[in-house]
């Protein structure tokens, strides 16, 4: 989107991942469109405050994880019921439709640790900068649970507050 003197949103690559990035005159938030990962919140340079993102960044290369393929990731993330969440998690990590290991069953049908959405594909569904805020709606459809899941991230300029509304 156009930024909008200090407001901006839009897609770039965060570390060799697609994400988006959502900022006003004070904070930067970056969100993976691989799992919906929370990536990074922090202040912005010359913004006074420091700059340090306090979000985990894993220690490991990290993938797409939609795109985990067993034969050729289970020897560096695991198998596909602990991988396939592993090889893309960063710093925040929504937990839909449980919570911990998959059962024998759910792992049979491809299931991962904390279920669908950290695993699959988020879709962007709107993007708003206005010159008062800014606003960005990702979307995640869980074919296994039969779910649909919504997050709009929001911020207003002059706040170092981020707004999330989840549906």
């Amino acid at each position: 989107m156009r930024p909008q003197a200090g407001l901006a949103c839009g897609p770039l690559s965060w570390h060799g991942r697609q994400a988006f990035v959502l900022e006003n005159d004070l904070i930067r938030l970056t969100t993976l469109t691989g799992g919906g990962h929370i990536a990074e919140f922090r202040f912005r340079e010359g913004s006074g405050p420091s700059t340090v993102n306090p979000l985990w960044i894993p220690p490991w290369k990290t993938i797409e994880p939609y795109q985990y393929r067993e034969k050729t990731h289970t020897a560096v993330y695991g198998t596909p019921a602990v991988g396939r969440m592993i090889s893309g998690i960063v710093g925040h990590n929504l937990c839909l439709d449980y919570f911990g290991s998959p059962s024998e069953e759910e792992a049979r049908q491809g299931l991962s640790i904390h279920g669908e959405a950290p695993s699959l594909r988020w879709r962007k569904v709107r993007a708003r900068v206005t010159q008062q805020e800014v606003a960005l709606e990702l979307a995640v459809r869980l074919p296994i649970a039969r779910l649909r899941f919504r997050r709009q991230i929001k911020m207003r300029r002059g706040e170092s507050v981020v707004y999330f509304r989840e549906e």
